[in-house]
């Protein structure tokens, strides 16, 4: 166990809705992979602190917020799994503070879409900003529009070049295929590889990665075309996670898109941008 002060927990954004919630279930494993608490914090939107508003108004938010991080606790301790839960409620506007959480978590969840009018047509707001400007790794999970029988093995796909940093998002790809019971699909596409060379250099790259995790199926791919188009072409492969390094977080909205109709025809997986 690490000294107190250093403890990071796995953050997780509450709203009230059904993705959120996935997104905390989501978070258990890693949670209790690290031996950390799990947070589930409840931003209410509103910039004046609870003494400087109208009573009617804090108090509807608290209530709010409270029935939200009751019922995603109550989700979280039905899966009968030994974590310890931290609830909070923040006052202030929903992305500064889920930023200023990040900076001390070990990661910070949140679900593809949220509650508003908008959620259901593409990816949510948080969820974008979150991968563009939080400061630790972030998960936005996908809510899941049919239920996955798991008759066959599930992928962690995983972006690799001969950008400086591959071997640690490999490394990262791994230990959450083993948390998570899938293998690991690394992605190349032609456009990184830019020589025989380059090609070779990958080639032995992933071979050291085989050699280092035996107990792990890891496969190798190279595709023309970039990574949201290799998943639509692949489509038939049940992807539970896509990681990706920060420079390439904007593919996150092509790759999950929206709930009902994604901006392709993928949107199954969750996606993970590391930093």
């Amino acid at each position: 166990m690490v000294n107190g002060a250093a403890i990071q927990p796995v953050v997780v954004g509450i709203d009230g809705s059904e993705a959120a919630v996935t997104a905390a279930l989501w978070a258990v494993d890693e949670a209790v992979d690290r031996d950390v608490p799990l947070r589930l914090v409840y931003a209410t939107g509103a910039t004046s602190q609870p003494c400087q508003a109208p009573y009617f108004v804090t108090d509807v938010a608290v209530e709010y917020g409270e029935t939200c991080l009751r019922a995603a606790s109550s989700m979280v301790a039905a899966t009968g799994k030994t974590v310890k839960t931290e609830t909070d409620i923040l006052w202030g506007e929903v992305e500064s503070r889920l930023i200023a959480e990040s900076r001390s978590a070990a990661m910070l969840c949140v679900g593809s879409v949220g509650i508003d009018w908008f959620a259901g047509r593409v990816l949510g707001s948080t969820a974008t900003a979150m991968t563009e400007n939080a400061e630790c790794p972030v998960v936005v999970v996908r809510y899941p529009r049919k239920v996955h029988t798991r008759k066959h093995t599930p992928w962690v796909v995983v972006s690799v070049d001969d950008r400086d940093g591959t071997d640690e998002l490999m490394g990262v790809a791994v230990d959450e295929a083993r948390l998570r019971g899938a293998a690991v699909l690394a992605v190349a596409t032609w456009g990184c590889l830019r020589s025989d060379r380059s090609s070779a250099d990958l080639d032995r790259r992933v071979q050291r990665w085989r050699d280092a995790h035996e107990d792990l199926h890891i496969h190798q791919v190279a595709t023309a075309s970039g990574l949201p188009e290799f998943l639509v072409m692949n489509k038939a492969h049940f992807v539970e996670l896509v990681v990706l390094p920060a420079d390439d977080a904007d593919q996150v909205r092509a790759i999950i898109g929206s709930h009902c109709q994604p901006l392709v025809p993928y949107g199954e997986c969750s996606v993970m941008v590391v930093r």
